[in-house]
Protein backbone atom coordinates (compact mmCIF):
# COMPACT_ATOMS: atom_id res chain seq x y z
CA UNK A 1 0.00 0.00 0.00
CA UNK A 2 1.48 3.46 -0.69
CA UNK A 3 2.82 5.07 1.91
CA UNK A 4 3.17 1.92 3.74
CA UNK A 5 6.12 1.02 6.23
CA UNK A 6 8.61 -1.33 4.90
CA UNK A 7 10.53 -3.14 8.57
CA UNK A 8 13.16 -5.07 7.91
CA UNK A 9 15.54 -7.60 10.93
CA UNK A 10 18.19 -9.10 10.94
CA UNK A 11 20.03 -11.08 13.76
CA UNK A 12 23.34 -11.55 13.77
CA UNK A 13 25.88 -14.34 15.86
CA UNK A 14 29.59 -14.68 15.81
CA UNK A 15 32.63 -15.78 17.86
CA UNK A 16 36.18 -14.94 17.16
CA UNK A 17 39.31 -15.05 18.00
CA UNK A 18 42.41 -12.45 18.40
CA UNK A 19 45.93 -12.65 19.64
CA UNK A 20 45.83 -8.59 20.30
CA UNK A 21 42.47 -7.98 21.98
CA UNK A 22 43.81 -4.44 23.10
CA UNK A 23 45.38 -3.35 20.67
CA UNK A 24 48.33 -2.44 22.08
CA UNK A 25 51.47 -1.80 19.90
CA UNK A 26 54.63 -3.99 19.37
CA UNK A 27 56.53 -1.97 21.36
CA UNK A 28 54.12 -2.00 24.61
CA UNK A 29 55.85 -2.56 27.71
CA UNK A 30 53.35 -5.66 28.59
CA UNK A 31 52.15 -8.46 25.87
CA UNK A 32 48.94 -8.39 24.28
CA UNK A 33 46.43 -10.04 25.42
CA UNK A 34 44.68 -13.55 23.81
CA UNK A 35 41.14 -13.59 23.55
CA UNK A 36 37.49 -15.45 22.35
CA UNK A 37 35.48 -12.53 21.58
CA UNK A 38 31.61 -13.41 21.57
CA UNK A 39 28.79 -11.47 19.54
CA UNK A 40 25.25 -11.05 19.39
CA UNK A 41 23.66 -8.62 17.70
CA UNK A 42 20.07 -7.48 15.59
CA UNK A 43 19.54 -4.41 13.15
CA UNK A 44 16.27 -3.14 12.47
CA UNK A 45 15.47 -0.99 8.97
CA UNK A 46 12.15 1.18 8.57
CA UNK A 47 11.38 2.72 5.40
CA UNK A 48 8.45 4.68 4.85
CA UNK A 49 7.58 6.98 2.13
CA UNK A 50 4.19 9.06 1.76
CA UNK A 51 2.84 12.35 0.90
CA UNK A 52 3.64 13.51 4.04
CA UNK A 53 6.61 12.19 5.11
CA UNK A 54 9.69 10.51 4.06
CA UNK A 55 11.79 8.24 7.10
CA UNK A 56 14.62 6.11 6.50
CA UNK A 57 15.86 4.37 9.35
CA UNK A 58 18.63 2.34 10.41
CA UNK A 59 19.53 1.13 14.38
CA UNK A 60 20.66 -1.66 16.33
CA UNK A 61 23.02 -3.00 18.84
CA UNK A 62 26.14 -5.44 19.31
CA UNK A 63 26.42 -7.63 22.30
CA UNK A 64 30.10 -8.38 22.65
CA UNK A 65 31.15 -10.79 25.18
CA UNK A 66 34.97 -11.51 26.10
CA UNK A 67 36.06 -14.78 27.08
CA UNK A 68 38.84 -13.02 29.25
CA UNK A 69 38.15 -11.46 32.40
CA UNK A 70 40.39 -8.08 31.39
CA UNK A 71 37.37 -6.20 30.03
CA UNK A 72 33.74 -6.35 30.41
CA UNK A 73 31.21 -7.13 28.38
CA UNK A 74 29.83 -4.27 25.84
CA UNK A 75 26.45 -2.90 24.41
CA UNK A 76 27.18 -1.50 21.19
CA UNK A 77 24.67 0.67 19.99
CA UNK A 78 23.88 2.11 16.48
CA UNK A 79 21.97 4.49 14.71
CA UNK A 80 21.22 6.67 11.64
CA UNK A 81 18.40 8.10 10.56
CA UNK A 82 16.75 10.99 8.74
CA UNK A 83 12.94 11.62 8.63
CA UNK A 84 11.42 14.54 6.69
CA UNK A 85 7.79 15.50 7.42
CA UNK A 86 5.85 17.62 4.67
CA UNK A 87 3.62 20.43 6.96
CA UNK A 88 2.96 22.09 3.63
CA UNK A 89 2.99 20.91 0.26
CA UNK A 90 6.74 22.10 -1.02
CA UNK A 91 6.76 24.81 1.02
CA UNK A 92 7.33 24.15 4.87
CA UNK A 93 9.33 20.81 6.06
CA UNK A 94 10.71 19.73 9.06
CA UNK A 95 13.48 17.70 9.54
CA UNK A 96 15.42 15.53 11.98
CA UNK A 97 18.60 13.27 11.20
CA UNK A 98 19.44 11.53 14.33
CA UNK A 99 23.18 9.42 14.68
CA UNK A 100 24.41 6.84 17.15
CA UNK A 101 28.17 5.69 17.05
CA UNK A 102 31.39 5.06 18.83
CA UNK A 103 34.19 7.02 18.87
CA UNK A 104 37.91 6.68 20.42
CA UNK A 105 38.28 8.37 23.84
CA UNK A 106 41.90 8.33 23.12
CA UNK A 107 42.19 9.70 19.60
CA UNK A 108 46.22 9.30 19.41
CA UNK A 109 45.33 5.11 20.46
CA UNK A 110 43.73 2.17 18.48
CA UNK A 111 40.07 1.60 19.55
CA UNK A 112 39.68 -1.40 21.60
CA UNK A 113 37.40 -2.57 24.53
CA UNK A 114 38.99 -0.17 26.74
CA UNK A 115 39.21 3.05 24.30
CA UNK A 116 35.93 3.95 22.62
CA UNK A 117 32.38 5.73 24.27
CA UNK A 118 29.13 5.88 22.58
CA UNK A 119 28.57 9.35 21.06
CA UNK A 120 25.11 10.62 19.87
CA UNK A 121 24.19 13.25 17.33
CA UNK A 122 20.47 14.84 16.42
CA UNK A 123 19.71 17.49 14.87
CA UNK A 124 16.14 19.29 13.81
CA UNK A 125 14.53 22.39 12.48
CA UNK A 126 12.53 23.79 9.96
CA UNK A 127 13.00 24.30 6.20
CA UNK A 128 10.92 27.22 3.98
CA UNK A 129 10.93 27.04 0.34
CA UNK A 130 9.81 30.75 -1.17
CA UNK A 131 8.78 30.67 -5.16
CA UNK A 132 9.95 33.95 -6.32
CA UNK A 133 9.06 32.81 -10.17
CA UNK A 134 8.76 29.63 -12.23
CA UNK A 135 13.02 29.67 -12.15
CA UNK A 136 13.85 31.41 -8.96
CA UNK A 137 13.49 30.01 -5.38
CA UNK A 138 14.52 31.03 -2.09
CA UNK A 139 15.39 28.92 0.67
CA UNK A 140 15.43 29.36 4.41
CA UNK A 141 16.70 26.34 6.62
CA UNK A 142 17.30 26.66 10.82
CA UNK A 143 18.45 24.05 12.78
CA UNK A 144 19.57 23.13 16.44
CA UNK A 145 21.95 20.15 16.68
CA UNK A 146 22.69 18.56 20.40
CA UNK A 147 25.79 16.32 20.41
CA UNK A 148 26.69 13.87 23.43
CA UNK A 149 29.44 11.94 24.91
CA UNK A 150 29.70 8.79 26.98
CA UNK A 151 32.88 8.73 28.51
CA UNK A 152 33.74 12.52 28.12
CA UNK A 153 32.67 16.09 29.25
CA UNK A 154 32.09 17.37 25.62
CA UNK A 155 28.77 17.82 25.43
CA UNK A 156 27.84 20.55 23.24
CA UNK A 157 24.71 22.57 21.67
CA UNK A 158 24.82 24.14 18.35
CA UNK A 159 22.46 26.55 16.56
CA UNK A 160 22.28 27.63 13.18
CA UNK A 161 20.14 29.30 9.84
CA UNK A 162 20.89 29.28 6.49
CA UNK A 163 19.63 31.31 3.68
CA UNK A 164 19.76 30.43 -0.08
CA UNK A 165 18.81 31.92 -3.23
CA UNK A 166 18.98 29.61 -6.23
CA UNK A 167 17.90 29.67 -10.15
CA UNK A 168 16.56 26.31 -11.23
CA UNK A 169 18.49 25.24 -14.52
CA UNK A 170 17.23 22.14 -14.78
CA UNK A 171 15.25 19.50 -13.07
CA UNK A 172 18.12 17.88 -11.65
CA UNK A 173 20.62 20.76 -11.66
CA UNK A 174 20.39 24.78 -9.70
CA UNK A 175 23.02 27.32 -9.11
CA UNK A 176 22.85 29.18 -5.91
CA UNK A 177 23.67 31.79 -3.51
CA UNK A 178 24.33 30.61 0.27
CA UNK A 179 24.30 32.66 3.59
CA UNK A 180 25.23 31.00 6.58
CA UNK A 181 25.65 31.17 10.55
CA UNK A 182 26.21 28.67 12.81
CA UNK A 183 27.86 29.63 16.35
CA UNK A 184 29.33 27.07 18.40
CA UNK A 185 28.22 27.28 22.02
CA UNK A 186 30.25 25.66 24.97
CA UNK A 187 29.45 26.12 28.45
CA UNK A 188 32.57 26.79 30.86
CA UNK A 189 33.18 23.60 32.49
CA UNK A 190 33.16 21.93 28.69
CA UNK A 191 35.95 24.40 27.66
CA UNK A 192 37.53 23.77 31.06
CA UNK A 193 37.49 20.33 30.40
CA UNK A 194 39.44 20.71 26.91
CA UNK A 195 41.97 22.87 28.38
CA UNK A 196 42.90 20.29 30.62
CA UNK A 197 42.62 17.37 27.82
CA UNK A 198 44.68 19.72 25.78
CA UNK A 199 47.27 20.01 28.70
CA UNK A 200 47.43 16.57 29.75
CA UNK A 201 48.76 15.93 25.72
CA UNK A 202 51.51 18.56 26.04
CA UNK A 203 49.40 21.60 25.08
CA UNK A 204 50.69 24.75 26.46
CA UNK A 205 49.05 27.44 24.49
Amino acid sequence: AAGAAEITVELELGVGRTDNVGRVPDAAPFPPIEDTIYAAGIDVTLEQQSARMDVNVRGGFTRLNYDSSRYESESLPNLDGVAVFRLSEEVIRWFVQANVGQQTVDPFEAASPGNRQDVSYITTGPSLVIPISSRFFARADAWFSRVNYDSQPLDNERTGAQLRFARQINPTRSLSLNLRGEPYLMTVDEVAAMAAEASSRGATE
